[in-house]
């Protein structure tokens, strides 16, 4: 299973998803806003799945999302999945931020399956890009 960097400033709603995340046996890293996401993003030596809230303070998703578009080896190693209560979609999120590789959106409340549906296709396309040695 890969590892998910969870942006989420909602202290309730990080430890909540961070314990379903684990129980699935996820490897979960937190950030609670996106300044600490870019520094993970940075640092990490391995791909990762980023669930990003929108509506952090401070670098919001969006925000976090465009400065990540600048960087090719940011925006194509890791699989990005925005969260969020406002009624995005793709296309929104498309027209918004000119992102190279496919940003999955995860309307809030959302349901467990859901979630790991969209964690499914985010961990297919990181290991397209990073394979594990055979």
């Amino acid at each position: 299973m890969p590892t998910v960097l969870l942006v989420e400033d909602d202290p309730a709603t990080a430890e909540m998803l961070t314990w379903a995340l684990e129980r699935q046996g996820y490897q979960v890293l937190e950030a609670s806003d996106g300044w600490q996401a870019l520094e993970h993003l940075g640092r990490s030596t391995t791909a990762l799945v980023v669930l990003l809230d929108y509506g952090l303070p401070g670098l919001d998703g969006l925000s976090l999302l465009k400065q990540i578009s600048a960087d090719p080896r940011l925006a194509t190693r890791h699989a990005y999945v925005l969260m969020s209560a406002l009624h995005l979609g793709r296309s929104a999120i498309r027209q918004q931020v000119p992102f190279p590789t496919p940003v999955d959106f995860l309307p809030k409340p959302f349901e467990l399956r859901q979630l790991w549906k969209v964690l499914a296709t985010a961990t297919r396309r990181i290991e397209v890009v990073s394979p594990s040695p055979v």
